[in-house]
């Protein structure tokens, strides 16, 4: 039972890392060439003081409402300032 509570949380903490990576991808925080490097990064980052897992949800949550947007929308018509909002929303 253990076992499968650890898989399931490691799961949505992959998913989550993968929504973030994708995201700074696409405001060019990153190049897709880093996605899997940044990707480990965010699966495996921890609290220094208590060597617990940090809560991604926040800024997973962020990333995924921006994609759900420029979907919507298309990535063609965004302008410079919308993109620079989008940046300046997510820090």
């Amino acid at each position: 039972m253990e076992d499968e509570k650890n898989n399931l949380e490691q799961r949505e903490r992959e998913r989550m890392a993968k929504i973030i990576a994708t995201g700074e991808v696409l405001i060019k925080e990153i190049t897709p060439d880093k996605f899997e490097e940044r990707l480990k990064y965010y699966i495996g980052l921890k609290n220094d003081e208590t060597g617990q897992p940090i809560d991604l949800s926040l800024l997973a949550e962020k990333f995924e409402k921006m994609k759900k947007m420029l979907d919507s929308r298309g990535r063609s018509d965004l302008t410079p300032n919308e993109f620079d909002s989008f940046k300046r929303f997510l820090d």
